[in-house]
């Protein structure tokens, strides 16, 4: 704000009054991995769906919803085999044509895995 004159005070922007900082395990608790080892994979893979999957997917009824709900009432690791999933989340074009589902190929390797372990472990918890 250019124009103020000393001693004004700024406006505040779009009428916010406050800012909240909510823990993420407290806003979608039947997503968060509650008893995973911080260092596990599960966790790893937990940051991954968190960054690159959620915006589509849901775990427990809680993320996205343009994509299928992957936990209830049966996790996608019960019917779809490790090998079939890690490639089919590298390209889902090669499995289904015209796939809203993007391409993952700026994940390594390890980081698909790592989303695996966080699916496997919440076939486990699942809560709805």
């Amino acid at each position: 704000w250019e124009d103020l004159k000393k001693g004004e005070e700024l406006p505040a922007p779009y009428q916010m009054v406050r800012i909240e900082v909510i823990r993420f395990s407290d806003k979608y608790p039947r997503l968060y991995p509650s008893g995973a080892k911080v260092s596990a994979p599960v966790m790893k893979g937990f940051g991954v769906f968190k960054e690159q999957c959620m915006r589509c997917h849901s775990i427990n009824l809680q993320g996205g919803d343009l994509g299928p709900e992957l936990n209830v009432p049966k996790n996608i690791t019960e019917y779809w085999r490790e090998d079939v999933l890690e490639k089919f989340i590298r390209n889902p074009s090669d499995f289904r044509e015209k796939s809203k589902m993007p391409a993952f190929t700026n994940l390594k390797p390890t980081q698909i895995k790592e989303v695996l372990s966080y699916l496997k472990f919440m076939k486990n918890h699942k809560k709805n």
